[in-house]
This record gives structure tokens, sequence and C-alpha cells, in this order.
């Protein structure tokens, strides 16, 4: 039986797009946005930031377009690729997505976020032993990260891999908080492979 991981993308809105809230707030953000770059249009922090606003807004077009340039003024940021892998996932964009995660993970090697968002990537594509290791690698620095231990429990599953799986499995639904909609899912796959239900 084929199981579907859950795909959680874990979009960080960093510096002032945190404070934005309601409409109000969302075109406050981009007015200070705007300026920021008519004072400086090659500001990469600023362009990044815009492309940011634009794809939280789900306009992945603007977004796209933003984040390249960003990039094309300071290749070495991490961030930038990392949010254009974001871009790729809402188009379904599975293998440049990986492109995108892979190159933010050169530049910033410990970002964990481009590590779990590069796992559900490969597992979009089927590449399942490389989604394993980059889950591995963010369970290492975050230990009990749900994403990863559902998405764990789920995978060992599917390869019949029953004792890795409830382990995974049993550790997810001790952390999950009550009425946690994947939570119902795991408890009936830890079931099939042999753990309480």
């Amino acid at each position: 039986m084929r199981r579907h991981p859950v795909r959680i993308v874990f979009a960080c809105i960093l510096g002032c797009l945190l404070v934005a809230g309601g409409v109000v707030g969302q075109e406050r953000l981009m007015a200070v946005l705007e300026a920021r770059l008519a004072t400086n249009p090659r500001d990469p922090a600023a362009l990044e930031d815009l492309g940011v606003e634009y794809l939280r807004r789900g306009d992945y077009t603007q977004a796209f377009i933003q984040l390249q340039k960003a990039i094309a003024v300071d290749a070495q940021r991490g961030t930038p690729f990392y949010y254009l892998g974001l871009v790729y996932f809402e188009k379904g964009l599975y293998f440049k997505e990986i492109e995108a995660y892979q190159k933010a993970i050169l530049l910033l090697p410990n970002f964990v976020p481009a590590h779990l968002n590069l796992a559900h990537a490969y597992l979009s594509v089927g590449k399942v032993p490389e989604a394993i290791e980059q889950y591995r690698w963010v369970e290492a620095r975050q230990p009990g990260n749900l994403p990863v231990l559902y998405n764990l429990g789920i995978v060992f599953a599917d390869l019949n891999k029953p004792a890795e799986a409830r382990r995974y499995l049993t550790e997810y639904l001790r952390l999950a908080p009550e009425g946690d909609p994947a939570s119902r899912k795991a408890a009936e796959v830890l079931a099939e492979v042999g753990g309480p239900s």
C-alpha cells in the first residue's frame, strides 16, 4: 500500500515580514519594500523580502521575478534560492525545486528548512534514499521534528521496515499536539505495522 507523506512547507518569513498583519499591514509592508528599492534598486535583501511577500500572497510569477533579481545581485545569499524552491514547489516543478534547495544548502549548509524541504521534494520525485538521508540530517539537529518523525514513519512503512516505522510513528504520536490532523493517519499506519492502535 503506497502512502503519501505529509508535505509541510516552511516559509520562514524573515525580518520586517514578521510584522505584517492583515490587509493594512500587508500594504504597509509593500510600501516599505518599494521605498527600500526606490532608494537602492539593487538591495538584495529588499528584493528577497519582496519576493517572499509575493510568495506569501500566492503571486508566484512576481515572487520568481524578484527572487531571481535578488540572486542576480548577490548569488552568494542562500535564502533567495530557498524561497525560489518554495515557488517551484507551488508550481509543481519538483526537479527545479530540488536544484534550488541544493543551491541554498551549498551556501547555507546548516539551514534546516532547506534540508527539510529538500527531503520533501525528493519524496515527490521518488528519490526515497535521498529523502531519508535529508530527514535524518534534520532529525540529528532537531530531535522531535514532527514532519520528520511522521514522514520517516510513513516511508519506512512503505519500505516494509516495520520496526523503524513503529519507532518514528510512536514518537510522532507521543509528541503531536492533540487534534493534530495527521495523528489519525499515523495511528492507522502504526496499527498496520504491528504497533498499538
